[in-house]
């Protein structure tokens, strides 16, 4: 399966409200890599899961993302607090995908963000100054914006203990850094279905794009 068939089915999987889980965007993430993982490797976050090949249609379709953050709690891993985490995004067909991959300055966990935005960076409805609230029930025309974010979190990077996705995303849309890019401020409010507690947590983040690329 091609990344492209499946930024397809992630797409056409958030038009009709189902979002992909963690391990769905690992999936998409490890396409065409073959190459063994060495277990050994100390480094800050998994070189596999970034690497870019760009060889394959993927390629074709990353997003170029200028900066991010991500603090707050995901299930057992909480104070989260990454002001230089990992990036990884595409642009597809009036879809967009941001993953922000955060770890824990102590290394006891990991946490990753991921943000699909219905409507793509193409949409109209993305300028400075805009507000959003999207609830997990909404459901909009394929057209329309509509941001839906997924927490992940575990002990380490890939090991994904926590797998949800937030019942209400709050957006705001600030002018960035250089002329043509956007800062998209998101918070995600989860009601924890991995425990019995129905605990309710707050993830806060932010990812700096440029619009622009999705009709380059």
């Amino acid at each position: 399966m091609s990344r492209r068939v499946v930024g397809r089915w992630m797409a056409l999987a958030a038009s009709v409200g189902i979002g992909p889980g963690c391990i769905e965007a690992a999936l998409v993430t490890g396409l065409g890599h073959e190459e063994e993982v060495d277990e050994d490797d100390e480094g800050r976050f998994d070189s596999e899961i970034f690497e870019q090949d760009v060889e394959t249609d993927w390629a074709d379709t990353a997003a170029e993302l200028q900066g991010g953050s991500l603090a707050g709690d995901m299930g057992d891993v909480q104070n989260i607090d990454d002001e230089q985490p990992m990036l990884r995004g595409w642009v597809y067909d009036g879809y967009a995908s941001f993953e922000i991959h955060a770890q824990k300055q102590d290394g006891s966990g990991a946490a990753m963000a991921i943000v699909d935005l219905q409507g793509g960076l193409e949409s109209p409805d993305l300028e400075a100054g805009a507000h959003f609230v999207f609830q997990s029930t909404d459901y909009a025309d394929a057209s329309e914006l509509r941001v839906t974010l997924i927490g992940c979190s575990g002990p380490s990077e890939g090991a994904w203990a926590f797998d949800q996705s937030a019942n209400e995303v709050t957006v705001d849309v600030s002018e960035g850094s250089s002329p043509d890019s956007l800062v998209l401020d998101f918070s995600g409010t989860f009601v924890r279905a991995d425990d019995a507690s129905g605990e309710q947590q707050v993830v806060v983040g932010s990812v700096e794009f440029d619009p622009t690329q999705a009709t380059e």
